[in-house]
């Protein structure tokens, strides 16, 4: 017999192709040689253990095949699957097949998958859960290994279930999005299993939901093998909307108003038609909307805004916010207590988990239940439910620039003449005045906070072993401004421009960064950079461009530049050897501070011993010297030192506030904030006389109540007026 020889270069692909021929040519005697000789010349023990497993395959030794393969799988790399040739997956299936159920791999560690997700699903359908437990295991399928984890094959058709290139290319178009994606029944199970575990990564945490509408509880059985679908359940990431009590689960569901609508469809769309249309029905309800508008378009709600007016009754507040900033809930939720505090009745809104949504339907079922007198939110205004009746009026704490306010260049037609917004800071009064909002319908009040969550405690408190401190400062985030600045570039579609114009808004943003970075003394403001960019980009940039330009320079302002500045002045610090603890979320991912992170804190007691137990407090805030840190600090008793600004540039000077060198201590430079970190630490009496002085001050001004009472009687007047006119 002649010895076949391989081409001195041949790749596994030829050698594949090689060995394949030869198998459909029955030349089996020759796969072995192919195979022998060409693990004796290449040095990847995947593949050798691949062609190595075809011979035991073509002995019918299966349970030597699967084992060279079960090895080969272990080492392949997730790039190297996709080219794989057919038939060692021919050979890895039907080993399988070979085998009693039993005896298979898959079986084992299906039944853990199982035991698993029907414990959770129990957890959230206890009824469909009996139904699955119940329901007999399908003759026509089988639980199968593959090179990406466990398949079904099913017999009838001869075929391993799993998911189709063009499918997974769609499904990969719709995993950075929100968007629910649903299910109509389990297919392979590959579709959802890919969508489940695609990676997302959404803005402060904010995830996707699917939903499975399967009526057979069998095929949920089928389904509950291939992997781990328990923490989807759990944190409701998933619904499984099937067996006798399926659309009763579904209402139950989409009854709360608090779950996007079915978007895209995997699957037959026409088994799921009328789910489709149940649950938009039941998030678009215009009954309830039309009669809502009505109370609000009548007498009796006309009647309760002239009282409210007078002074004769206390208004019903709606407090709506979101979940996904700390500040913003935080915030909201202390003035909804405030609210209550001096005798308004409140009801508050906001989500319950990460996947949950404020439906449109949602606001107006409040709206119909509690009739409130006004919403109330932080940095949101009439502009993020616009849906909404014009008549409800609306109090907008403006505490930052986002949307959809920040979309909108004028909020002429946004706003009714009895919505009033507090700015926390006069920048912010001067942003919603370039957009058109009546002056007399602003005003400014920096944050304040709740004085029931930050006070003083004793010195002996067990917290203070724990929290102690030279030098602490609280920020979610790091300072690694590197990565700040390549975070906010991948998104924009920067680093692989595809146009003139992309590309000389990239050069711009890199051309600025780099400048932060070279110099890192010198301050930039907003307006600077808003500046630059025209002096730099125009003409070249069209006219109607220039509202996009604005904007994408206000989030860099506000995402990247902030970091440039933390990073100066705790470099300072580091370099300097001072006791520094770094609070918060992402420090100890940042190469050069993790030594310093001492991780998340939670508002509440932690964060009070914090401001109690650090001998010093910074405030680093890039463009604002006053901050709801200040009246937090405040409260709570502790020593402040704040980053200071130039009074013109200064986005709310701290100094309206509080007096500097009495109740709290600023500094310019990196070295000047090392010198009084130096002093301050030296001199203890001295600090703790200037912390009880801002204390004082900040019981006087700065609590939630005064800041409610304050609201309420500026919005009052705004009413009166605008009812006589």
């Amino acid at each position: 017999m002649t010895k076949l020889q391989n081409p001195p270069e041949e790749s596994f692909g030829q050698v594949s192709a090689r060995i394949r021929a030869c198998i459909g040519e029955n030349r089996l005697d020759q796969v072995e040689m192919l195979a022998d000789d060409y693990c004796q010349r290449q040095g990847d023990p995947a593949r050798q253990l691949l062609v190595q497993a075809l011979v035991h395959y073509l002995r019918l030794d299966h349970r030597a095949c699967l084992a060279k393969l079960n090895q080969a799988r272990t080492l392949l790399r997730p790039e190297n699957l996709a080219g794989l040739d057919k038939m060692y997956t021919a050979a890895l299936v039907h080993s399988q097949l070979s085998l009693p159920r039993r005896q298979r791999p898959a079986t084992a560690q299906g039944f853990r998958f199982y035991r698993r997700n029907i414990e959770a699903l129990r957890r959230v359908d206890a009824v469909l859960a009996d139904e699955v437990q119940r329901s007999r295991w399908p003759d026509d399928y089988h639980l199968l290994e593959s090179w990406d984890g466990l398949h079904l094959y099913c017999a009838a058709t001869k075929a391993l279930l799993s998911l189709d290139e063009q499918t997974r290319a769609k499904l990969a178009e719709h995993l950075t999005q929100r968007a629910p994606i649903t299910f109509s029944g389990i297919g392979s199970g590959q579709e959802l299993r890919f969508c489940l575990e695609g990676r997302i990564d959404l803005l402060y945490g904010m995830t996707r939901t699917h939903y499975l509408f399967e009526p057979e509880p069998e095929k949920i059985k089928l389904l509950g093998h291939l992997f781990d679908l328990s923490p989807f359940l759990l944190a409701e990431q998933l619904f499984i909307f099937g067996g006798a009590r399926g659309r009763e689960r579904r209402d139950e569901v989409f009854g709360t108003l608090r779950y996007p609508n079915l978007k895209l469809i995997v699957g037959p769309p026409q088994a799921i038609q009328e789910d489709v249309r149940i649950v938009q029905a039941t998030l678009n309800d215009q009954a309830r909307s039309e009669r809502v508008s009505q109370y609000y378009a009548g007498p009796e709600f006309h009647r309760r805004l002239r009282e409210i007016a007078d002074g004769t009754i206390r208004p019903r507040i709606l407090v709506a916010t979101c979940r996904w900033t700390t500040f913003l809930k935080h915030c909201a939720r202390d003035f909804e207590k405030a609210f209550a505090q001096i005798g308004s009745e409140c009801r508050f809104l906001i989500e319950e988990n990460d996947v949950q949504v404020l439906n449109p339907a949602l606001h107006w079922q409040q709206l119909e239940q509690f009739r409130p007198d006004v919403m109330f939110s932080v940095s949101h205004a009439r502009t993020t439910t616009p849906y909404l009746p014009r008549e409800l009026p609306h109090i907008a704490y403006i505490q930052d620039k986002c949307g959809p306010i920040l979309w909108h260049p004028s909020l002429a037609g946004h706003v009714s003449r009895q919505d009033v917004f507090v700015c926390s800071l006069h920048e912010f009064q001067k942003y919603l005045w370039s957009k058109q909002v009546p002056a007399a319908q602003t005003f400014v009040m920096p944050v304040p906070t709740d004085e029931s969550v930050f006070y003083p405690l004793e010195g002996g408190e067990e917290l203070a072993g724990t929290y102690s401190a030279d030098v602490s400062y609280i920020k979610h985030g790091n300072a690694d401004s590197d990565a700040a600045f390549a975070q906010w570039m991948t998104p924009k579609g920067f680093l692989a421009p595809r146009d003139q114009g992309a590309l000389l808004l990239a050069e711009f943003f890199q051309d600025l960064y780099r400048q932060f970075r070279r110099d890192p003394e010198r301050r930039w403001y907003e307006q600077d950079m808003q500046e630059y960019a025209q002096q730099e980009l125009y003409p070249s940039v069209v006219e109607e461009h220039w509202p996009n330009i604005r904007q994408l320079v206000t989030t860099f302002s506000v995402e990247v530049y902030p970091a440039c500045r933390r990073r100066y002045y705790l470099e300072a610090l580091a370099a300097a050897g001072i006791g520094l603890r770094l609070y918060g979320q992402g420090w100890s991912d940042d190469p050069q501070f993790a030594r310093f992170a001492a991780g998340p804190i939670e508002r509440g007691p932690e964060l009070n011993a914090v401001y109690n137990f650090s001998r010093i407090n910074l405030h680093l805030h890039p463009y604002s010297t006053m901050h709801q840190r200040l009246s937090e600090c405040g409260l709570a008793g502790g020593f402040l030192l704040a980053a200071d600004h130039p009074p013109e540039k200064d986005w709310e000077p701290a100094r309206r506030y509080f007096e500097p060198d009495a109740e709290f201590v600023l500094f310019d430079t990196a070295a000047e904030l090392v010198d009084r970190c130096r002093y301050f630490l030296a001199h203890p009496d001295q600090r703790r006389g200037i912390a009880r002085a801002m204390h004082r001050r900040a019981r006087r001004e700065r609590t939630c109540r005064a800041g409610a009472e304050t609201i309420l009687a500026r919005w009052r007047e705004l009413l009166a007026e605008s009812l006589r006119a």
